[in-house]
């Protein structure tokens, strides 16, 4: 299955964590911890300032220092500037540069790679039933489009709290994530995980994105949706599923409590798709264990977190949508090289099972899935990307 096509967007300041966290992943270094150590109303400096008299000598010396200065500086500027014209004209850049060029207006999957990597998957045993609980699901490769297995991926179905995964996208593309938002009585009313908020709180965005993913807070997703104007959220939520070619997925809310919000394990894999490529901090949020701000404390309940291969994701649950996961996984299929890793994506829908799920379906990529990469040359990057005739095993 190919992609619907390449989306260009703003781009979007990833949110910065202030409190202190544990994550589980190869990826801490993408945060910055940071710790509140100013207490409202305190100075920012205490210190005693003394004046002392300037002297006539003092002038010249600081004028002669200030010269040095100055022709230091200029000097510096002519350099780099030499620097610069000598690099953008030489023919080793001028031929990455026009790589690059030729790869994005071709619209490859990944602009940042000059030689896009394509391959080929091979199953195994294609025959071999899974015996999944789940009525629709779809596995994936996140970066080449390829859809490894699939069951009624067009079936539309309620996705529950995978709803949030739209919710904090369109949080991250349209809210200044330094801004500060009300936990209102009216949030507080649905059903379900609350995060700890309480009413009245005020609490920055940026930090409301972890109860919405860690602890699946629906009272932070009408916070999201009330801060903006729940009309307007709402709109902003099914607009950008049409941009991305969700043509079969409908958001009926921030929190997916609703029936009436309904996806595809296709459209889903769409989405993980554009998150991957244009906001891969969302993913990354869903791997951290526990996060702590405010008096508040999170404590991600996620089984996937057994998994060392888990890259991040969310789960639902109500009782007209069963179990739903969008789940990433960091997996190798070639023997002879671990370290070539692919983002596999598993999307469930309508299960009675999960967790048993996503363990079957890791245990039959590892024993029957192959993936061999190779490398394209420019003048074969606008060649299709590999297809594979997806595996139906439950069929």
């Amino acid at each position: 299955m190919a992609n619907s096509g390449k989306v260009i967007n703003p781009i979007i300041l990833p949110p910065e964590p202030r409190g202190r966290y544990r994550e589980l992943g190869p990826h801490p270094e993408r945060w910055v911890k940071q710790k509140e150590v100013l207490a409202r109303g305190e100075p920012i400096l205490d210190v005693e300032v003394k004046l002392t008299p300037v002297r006539p000598h003092h002038y010249a010396v600081g004028t002669a220092v200030a010269i040095l200065i100055g022709l230091s500086a200029t000097y510096g500027i002519i350099q780099a500037g030499t620097l610069a014209y000598n690099h953008f004209k030489s023919p080793v850049y001028n031929e990455v540069a026009s790589n690059y060029s030729l790869t994005e207006s071709q619209g490859s999957d990944d602009s940042s790679n000059f030689q896009p990597l394509s391959g080929s998957y091979t199953i195994s045993n294609s025959t071999k039933s899974l015996g999944l609980s789940a009525q629709e699901y779809l596995v994936g490769d996140l970066a080449t489009s390829d859809v490894i297995l699939e069951k009624n991926g067009t079936t539309k179905s309620p996705m529950a709290s995978v709803t949030k995964l739209m919710t904090v996208t369109i949080d991250l593309e349209t809210i200044n994530q330094r801004e500060y938002a009300t936990v209102t009585p009216a949030a507080l009313k649905y059903y379900g995980a609350r995060g700890e908020l309480v009413p009245n709180e005020i609490i920055r965005i940026s930090d409301l994105i972890y109860p919405l993913l860690v602890v699946s807070s629906n009272a932070a997703a009408e916070v999201f949706a009330d801060h903006v104007g729940r009309n307007t959220f709402l709109k902003e939520m099914n607009d950008k599923a049409t941009l991305i070619g969700m043509k079969n997925s409908h958001y009926d809310d921030a929190s997916g409590l609703s029936p009436d919000s309904y996806s595809t394990a296709e459209d889903l894999f769409r989405l993980a798709k554009y998150i991957k490529e244009q906001h891969p901090e969302i993913f990354d949020i869903g791997r951290v264990r526990e996060y702590s701000i405010l008096g508040h404390t999170w404590i991600n309940q996620n089984h996937q977190l057994v998994y060392t291969t888990f890259a991040g994701g969310k789960n639902g649950f109500t009782d007209q949508a069963e179990k739903t996961t969008v789940s990433t996984f960091n997996l190798s299929f070639n023997p002879t090289n671990k370290n070539d890793k692919r983002t596999i994506v598993i999307v469930l829908l309508k299960t009675n099972d999960r967790e048993g799920d996503i363990s079957k379906i890791l245990k039959y990529l590892s024993a029957n899935v192959h993936y061999d990469a190779q490398s394209l040359d420019v003048g074969t990057a606008n060649a299709p990307g590999p297809k594979v005739q997806s595996g139906n095993p439950d069929n």
